[in-house]
C-alpha cells in the first residue's frame, strides 16, 4: 500500500510498467490481495491514459480477485465460526458430561450410605436377637435351677417330715 501512495505521483506512462511488474510478482506469489490491488491501480492508471477498454478489462480482473478474495475470508471465517461452534458444542457437552457425572457419584454416595445403614440396621437386629436369646436362655436356666430348688427343698422336707413323725 506504501507504493500505491508513491505510484499516486508518478504519470500513468511510467507507473505502467511498473504495475505490470508487480502484477506478474503478485501473480506468482499468488497473492490475491496484491492482484487486486495492482489490477485496482493499473485500471486508474489507464483510465488517465484514456484507454478504457484496457481500464475496464483491469477493473474486471480487480472485482473478480476482489470477490474471490471476499469469497476467501468469508470460507475462512465460516471454517473458524463452525471450528468455534464445535469447541462450544464441546466444552457444553464436557460440562454435562461433568456434571452427570457428580450426580453419579451423587446416587453411588447415596447408595452406598443407604446400604451401610442396611448393613449396620441388620448388625443391630442380630446383636439384639443374639441379646434375646441369651437373656431367655439365661431365664430358662434361672426358673429350671429355681423349680430344681424348689424341688430339692421340696424333698428334702419330705424327708424331715419322714425322720420326725409328730
Amino acid at each position: 500500500m506504501d507504493q500505491v501512495h508513491y505510484l499516486k505521483n508518478i504519470s500513468a506512462s511510467y507507473k505502467l510498467p511498473l504495475l505490470k511488474k508487480a502484477l506478474q510478482i503478485a501473480r506468482e506469489t499468488k497473492s490475491l490481495e496484491k492482484i487486486a490491488n495492482t489490477a485496482h491501480e493499473m485500471s486508474f492508471a489507464y483510465d488517465e491514459k484514456g484507454r478504457r477498454d484496457s481500464s475496464a478489462a483491469f477493473y474486471k480482473i480487480y472485482r473478480t480477485t476482489a470477490d474471490s478474495l471476499f469469497s476467501e475470508n468469508n470460507q475462512r471465517n465460516v471454517s473458524i465460526k463452525e471450528t468455534e461452534w464445535m469447541v462450544k458444542r464441546q466444552e457444553i457437552e464436557n460440562s454435562q458430561l461433568k456434571e452427570f457425572t457428580k450426580l453419579q457419584d451423587k446416587e453411588l454416595a447415596i447408595k452406598n450410605i443407604m446400604l451401610l445403614a442396611v448393613v449396620i440396621s441388620l448388625l443391630l437386629i442380630i446383636g439384639i436377637a443374639f441379646f434375646i436369646y441369651k437373656s431367655i436362655q439365661s431365664s430358662k436356666r434361672n426358673t429350671e435351677s429355681q423349680l430344681k430348688q424348689n424341688i430339692a427343698e421340696t424333698q428334702m422336707q419330705v424327708l424331715r417330715s419322714q425322720m420326725n413323725p409328730h
